[in-house]
């Protein structure tokens, strides 16, 4: 069996065992999308191998590169369904994407880290605008702080994203046109599926985990736009919360979330938001680099 593929079961007990230490590095300690990245990348080789395997011990005699196609086929159609029922039962549970966000006193992670990270935000100039906490999910706080840049023209939104002992940050720099278009640079590690409002130019980095970094990338795309842009003078929580209602009625809009007296029955999201959430969630999972909207 496999002639020409040594070791093939060594392979798949290798492949197993850096896929678990990737996962559990990631989770207990770096909190890395990349290294989230790779993690999926090597569940998909080791599965898709040890289902070659499979193959190839009940089905003799076929080519190694053909059984490892059908793995990889398997692998990817049974990953699919997999995602597919996740988001059809978060669309009847009690998740609540638009639950608003609330003030508290602190929403900065103590984490070592992250503390250097807020002094290299505030050493730029920018000033804490608000800070936040929402509540998709009981238990599961999403914890946000805002930044100021010193002339208001850029607000920089930090996000904890709590796992198993670390800590995933997403950071999105929002910056307003006098025209009243909004310059949304973001990176979250999260899917998102839906639909932006069309005054919004939106450009997504979900590998980048710095906001400092996306930072960068937002004031690049300002510059070029050579668009004339105004201060925000709202609060934080104002202006987060309408832009997750005006997200919120543009899927209503767009047929992809149902109207609040639909949801009880037909659940949160319409059958082409699950579908656009779906295809989202799968180009997260292993080809991030590729998204920008």
């Amino acid at each position: 069996m496999f002639e020409g593929f040594a070791n093939v079961y060594t392979a798949i007990i290798a492949l197993f065992g850096a896929m678990i230490f990737v996962v559990w590095l990631n989770e207990t300690i770096v909190g890395s999308p990349k290294l989230g990245v790779l993690g999926r990348w090597l569940r998909c080789a080791a599965f898709s191998l040890a289902i070659a395997a499979a193959l190839g011990y009940f089905l003799p005699g076929y080519e190694i590169w053909l059984l490892l196609l059908v793995g990889i086929m398997v692998y990817f159609l049974g990953d699919s369904l997999l995602a597919w029922l996740n988001i059809s039962l978060i669309n009847y549970s009690d998740y609540a994407p638009f639950a608003p966000f609330k003030e508290v006193e602190t929403s900065w992670s103590a984490q070592k880290g992250h503390l250097a990270l807020k002094r290299k935000i505030e050493a730029l100039g920018f000033k804490r605008a608000g800070s936040l906490k929402s509540s998709p999910v009981e238990g599961a706080d999403i914890m946000v702080t805002v930044f100021d840049s010193p002339d208001k023209k850029t607000r920089l939104t930090v996000a904890f994203l709590p796992a198993l002992k670390v800590t995933f940050v997403a950071s999105a720099a929002v910056s307003v046109g006098e025209d009243g278009e909004i310059f949304y640079t973001e990176a979250n590690p999260t899917p998102f599926g839906l639909a932006y409002p069309d005054n919004y130019d939106v450009e997504r980095h979900p590998m980048v985990s710095n906001p400092l970094k996306l930072l960068k990338i937002h004031e690049r795309r300002v510059a070029a736009s050579k668009k004339r842009f105004t201060a925000i003078e709202e609060s934080a929580g104002k202006f987060i919360n309408e832009g997750l209602e005006e997200i919120r009625k543009t899927g209503i809009r767009e047929g992809l979330v149902n109207p609040v007296g639909e949801i009880e029955e037909e659940g949160l999201f319409t059958s082409e938001g699950r579908y656009g959430i779906w295809k989202d969630m799968l180009a997260m999972a292993y080809l991030p680099f590729i998204i920008r909207k």
